[in-house]
């Protein structure tokens, strides 16, 4: 039983915790447009798309590792 409880906790944060990368994934590209996004502040410092994609692909990884299923995408 104890082994049950631990799993729901760690599955229940981990749902957490991407319903909350998820919404500031949301809100940051919420008023976003490609030039902001393809923004590059000075030379050596990566675009913001160089985030945003991690983000994203991470989501996935994370799917995948909860669901055991590939995104439909």
């Amino acid at each position: 039983m104890y082994a049950r409880a631990m799993s729901d906790l760690v599955l229940d944060s981990l749902r957490r915790r991407m319903r909350a990368i998820f919404s500031l994934y949301e809100d940051a590209t919420a008023t976003m447009d490609l030039h902001h996004v393809n923004y590059q502040e000075r030379e050596g410092v990566l675009p913001i798309a160089f985030s945003l994609f991690h983000i994203v692909n991470m989501i996935d990884a994370s799917f995948m590792l909860l669901s055991g299923q590939a995104p439909l995408w």
